[in-house]
């Protein structure tokens, strides 16, 4: 089960300039006598990342080939781009000083959970200057703190990602912050408010990331202005209030867009929460004046609920697409929560259940059914039936002439679907039993029998078992593959 991690930054934006990319309110940038804008980072790196300087080294060189591979040439004369890095041991911690930092171990920051980083970029502003037309106020300061309890995962860390997120993309995208730039609602770009565990494309810059830098930075390059045309879901968020009107309640919660990121409001939506201990769930409704529709259930069960949302419509727009979304609980159109305890044993993967109950969390055969669940844990069956599917057939020659593919074994089973009776095993060269199991002849001619064929099972490596049981681990279940005309 993936989990939402979001990445925010802790800046009122507005509605502002409308564009694809989102500038913040007012437009504010590093005016030309500050850049490029030098970040004082920790040279102790986040403890997570087990490369040999925390990720240090990684950072630097994305912020290189992104930012100021966008922005190369800022101002005129000689430049490196918009942002230069210096990697110092200890760098202070104070917002408002005028120097900016990225911090990996400080803690207080008010980022916990699954945020993952922040930017906190003071109010305060000096001076202004008028690029690509628009008048933009100069940035006084600007610091960046990860998250202490993330785990984070860098490029060259040997080990690669265990269910992490990478640390690069996740700079890149603070260092966005830092820049002047808001959250985008291209779902594609590096500014996009959420990432998923493993997911290191953000660490390149969509063209919506370069187009908004470049309004910014590079006077001449033109701010492209964005036309509303789309509908997005920009988030989808699953809680459990501990106060407010909908204390204890289960609250789901999904906010949609137009295209250039404007709230729309009067939207018809529809919740899906396919998951859930209720069984399948929906809600409907119109969106409120921020673009928001919010469902409760009230004194909900404890379970794991997954929400996606179904459908979008507004009078104006063409069909909503769900381009962007995920699925069952994944951003930016599902979210899920677990409310109450994890309970072992019971096929869900609560949190924490990855260690104290892996079995909860672990579907070898990949058919949906967690492993403490499901009934044949090796053998894909996510309807959870019973592996084995008989033919009947009618055997109207000598047994000898009956003619078959060339699989390793052939199975003739006498009896009915809820039991499989006698059975043999029978060589598919020589059309003789080389080897029983059970009891019973073979197949009598013009007698009516229960036919399959195994291609892929070893001679004798198959479940004795009846039709209602499944292989035991390391054995190879009884499944339908063919049935001899």
């Amino acid at each position: 089960m993936k989990r939402l991690l979001a990445l925010l930054v802790l800046l009122v934006l507005g509605g502002g300039l409308a564009f694809a990319y989102v500038l913040f309110d007012p437009p504010s940038k590093w005016l030309a006598s500050d850049l490029p804008r030098d970040i004082q980072i920790n040279q102790g790196g986040h403890a997570s990342v087990a490369d040999g300087d925390g990720g240090v080294s990684e950072i630097v060189d994305a912020i290189a080939q992104s930012w100021n591979a966008a922005v190369p040439d800022p101002i005129p004369g000689p430049s490196s781009g918009v942002i230069s890095t210096t990697v110092v041991a200890s760098p202070p911690v104070s917002i408002g000083d005028g120097i900016s930092t990225m911090h990996f171990n400080v803690v207080g920051t008010g980022c916990s959970g699954t945020c993952l980083a922040v930017t906190f970029t003071p109010l305060a502003r000096s001076g202004s200057e008028i690029v690509n037309g628009t008048t933009f106020d100069g940035l006084t300061d600007s610091d960046i703190f990860f998250n202490t309890s993330a785990k984070f995962y860098s490029s060259s860390e040997p080990d690669g990602c265990d269910r992490e997120s990478h640390i690069e993309s996740v700079a890149v995208h603070e260092v966005g912050h830092l820049l002047g730039l808001g959250h985008t609602p291209v779902s594609s770009a590096t500014m996009f408010a959420f990432i998923n565990p493993c997911d290191n494309g953000s660490e390149s810059l969509a063209q919506d990331d370069i187009d908004g830098v470049r309004c910014i930075y590079l006077d001449g390059a033109g701010c492209s202005g964005c036309v509303a045309g789309t509908l997005v879901v920009s988030q989808t968020l699953c809680s459990q209030p501990s106060s407010g009107p909908n204390a204890g309640d289960f609250l789901v919660e999904t906010f949609i867009t137009d295209n250039c990121g404007t709230a729309v409001a009067d939207a018809d939506v529809t919740i899906g929460i396919p998951v859930s201990p209720l069984g399948s769930l929906s809600c409907s409704g119109q969106t409120s004046s921020t673009g928001r529709l919010g469902c409760a259930l009230g004194n909900p069960p404890d379970g794991v609920y997954e929400s996606l949302v179904g459908a979008v419509s507004k009078a104006g727009f063409p069909t909503w697409s769900a381009a962007e979304c995920g699925g069952v609980g994944e951003p930016p159109c599902g979210c899920s929560i677990q409310i109450g305890d994890a309970v072992c044993g019971d096929g869900v993967c609560g949190g924490g259940e990855d260690t104290s109950c892996p079995d909860d969390c672990t579907d070898t055969d990949q058919d949906g059914v967690a492993n403490s669940v499901d009934n044949c844990p090796l053998t894909s069956n996510p309807d959870q039936g019973v592996p084995i599917l008989f033919d009947q057939t009618i055997v109207a020659a000598d047994v000898s002439s009956v003619s078959w593919p060339a699989p390793a074994d052939i199975v003739w089973a006498r009896g009915d679907l809820t039991g499989v009776g006698s059975y043999s095993i029978v060589d598919h060269a020589s059309a003789s039993a080389v080897s029983s199991i059970g009891s019973g002849p073979l197949p009598a001619v013009g007698a009516g029998w229960y036919v399959l064929l195994r291609p892929d099972c070893p001679l004798g490596s198959w479940s004795s078992g009846g039709a209602g049981e499944c292989a035991t681990p390391g054995s190879c279940p009884l499944s339908r593959d063919d049935v001899l005309p």
